[in-house]
């Protein structure tokens, strides 16, 4: 069905009567050009052919003004985004998708909320400006499309080099902030000199946030894609577009692909999914010099796709948001319907030195649009391998014959044997209803005869409460006494999958004590499904 509604923005604004500051010229003469009454024009029929369409938001404190022009350069800039985003996911096999937005013919609609603050006021401060907003759209329901919104606000000024005083910039949930500037024209896009540089990183900056509020976190093209088909939006696309090739990667349209408003579809969106990985296996391949990762999950929602992050912590920048710029990505499809499979090829990794850690990010992307993340830790060895110690393996030691030698205070129908019991659903937990224990937790496996070890399996409980063991010093015994510490070690928090704990070598021994230090969660309390050696 078509969706059409009148704008009729005079009737709607809230005007104010203040006296607009004097803002400086740039170095290029370009001055903010105000206009008393918006330029759209008063009977624009706008109209489109889905439910969910991006909103446009013109956010003007109350101490500036809407830039002359503001309708028809916005809507330049606004048809080169959506035909932008089109031919990147038809490149990557999705054809003629792109975002929604209200048009008439060569017109986008702009909704002008005029702030009841000034510049100063909001600062870089994004959220004051969408209260405001929220606030408008309660009174014209007919233009929030969406949970979608692009808010622009003209500069607050220019410095004395000419760069512009910036209000809010970035992304937030479905919410993105950028500028709209004097000068922003599609004609100078690709120009030679400032005017080609401000509209790179300006247009290329507002098409990087708007990438955010289409869901998507940062990301970087594989090695051999730079040279080949360009630079990921996601990575620098603020310095790239306009000028040099930029790319939706592999990974950014299948997760765009499900979200709301790059469908034509009226069903729901966004709503809360659960899932989780029954079986994880992960290896280096050396024939082919792919990390190969695959598994089955079960999810409430569909599953479209599966996106990969390798994301580096080079030089210990930290990892997560921000910090991800160079996480290098794959995406797969689904096997059947609860299946996945990835063939990774190191030599598309920029990093692969073993003082880099990596974490494997992997994203299920549902057909709702919602995403559930699991994450998964790696590193490089000295002969530039990465050592994946997460997933099932196979080499597991027999457990038969293995008894609990001791266990610190055990919950009542909890007992420590269900770590040996080969069923995932049941568990050991530290006693929590009567005189609850605190940390340190502790646990001892005789395994009946001593064994080559060269590491622990660690399953945690599964479920929402898992009182999952963060930190644990694992220690070996050939006598049950005396024991020899191999070291302290950082579980990872996955509601799935096995944690492996390397021993640094082989350890021949009879006994295994897990030392548990403190849990994910804060609280005193721990819990293990299952325990193996390998």
């Amino acid at each position: 069905m078509k969706k059409t509604t009148i704008l009729l923005m005079a009737g709607f604004l809230l005007m104010f009567g203040c006296k607009k500051n004097k803002i400086a010229e740039d170095l290029n003469t370009s001055t903010l050009k105000s206009t008393k009454k918006a330029s759209i024009a008063q009977n624009l029929s706008f109209s489109s052919d889905r439910t969910y369409n991006l909103n446009v938001v013109y956010f003007i404190p109350n101490d500036l003004d809407t830039l002359a022009g503001y309708q028809t350069n916005l809507s330049d800039i606004m048809l080169y985004a959506q035909q932008w985003f089109k031919d990147e996911m038809t490149r990557n096999g999705y054809t003629n998708k792109t975002f929604g937005l209200y048009k008439d013919g060569a017109n986008v609609r702009i909704s002008v909320v005029r702030g009841a603050q000034p510049s100063s006021y909001y600062g870089r401060n994004g959220g004051l400006m969408a209260t405001e907003i929220n606030t408008y759209f309660a009174a014209n329901p007919t233009e929030n499309s969406s949970t979608h919104t692009l808010v622009l606000t003209p500069p607050y000024g220019y410095n004395p080099d000419g760069s512009l005083i910036e209000g809010p910039y970035g992304g937030s949930g479905h919410w993105c902030y950028a500028i709209y500037y004097d000068g922003m024209h599609l004609n100078h896009k690709g120009a030679a000199g400032t005017e080609g540089d401000r509209w790179t990183l300006y247009v290329g900056g507002m098409i990087h946030e708007l990438g955010h509020a289409f869901n998507l976190p940062h990301d970087k093209q594989k090695v051999s894609e730079t040279n080949t088909i360009g630079k990921a939006l996601m990575y620098l696309g603020n310095y790239t577009l306009g000028k040099t090739p930029t790319i939706l990667t592999a990974a950014d349209a299948a997760i765009m692909d499900r979200a709301s408003v790059f469908n034509t579809d009226a069903g729901s969106y966004y709503g809360a999914v659960t899932n989780s990985i029954s079986r994880i296996w992960a290896n280096y391949d050396a024939l082919t010099g792919a990390m190969v990762v695959s598994g089955k999950f079960s999810a409430s929602n569909p599953v479209t796709a599966v996106a990969y992050y390798n994301d580096p912590n080079v030089n210990n920048e930290g990892v997560g948001t921000n910090k991800d710029y160079n996480a290098i990505t794959w995406k797969s499809g689904i096997i059947g319907t609860d299946s996945f499979y990835v063939s990774m090829p190191i030599n598309e990794l920029e990093y692969k030195t073993s003082a880099t850690p990596y974490e494997m990010k992997l994203k299920f992307v549902h057909a709702n649009g919602s995403r559930t993340d699991f994450l998964y830790t790696y590193n490089f060895n000295a002969s530039n391998v990465p050592v994946l110690d997460f997933g099932y393996k196979t080499n597991y030691l027999s457990r038969t014959g293995w008894t609990i030698a001791s266990s610190s205070a055990t919950q009542s129908g909890n007992p420590a044997t269900a770590v040996l019991d080969g069923n995932t659903t049941t568990f050991w937990h530290s006693r929590w209803s009567t005189n609850p224990v605190s940390y340190p937790h502790n646990l001892v496996i005789d395994m009946g005869a001593v064994k080559a070890v060269n590491g622990i399996a660690w399953k945690h409980r599964e479920g929402s409460t898992r009182r999952a063991v963060k930190t644990v010093e694992i220690l070996g015994s050939t006598d049950g006494v005396n024991f020899t510490s191999y070291g302290t070690f950082t579980l990872s928090n996955s509601n799935d999958g096995m944690n492996y704990i390397n021993l640094g070598g082989t350890k021949n021994i009879r006994y295994f004590k897990a030392n548990m230090i403190n849990a994910w969660d804060g609280t005193q309390f721990a819990a293990i499904a299952e325990l193996y050696a390998y």
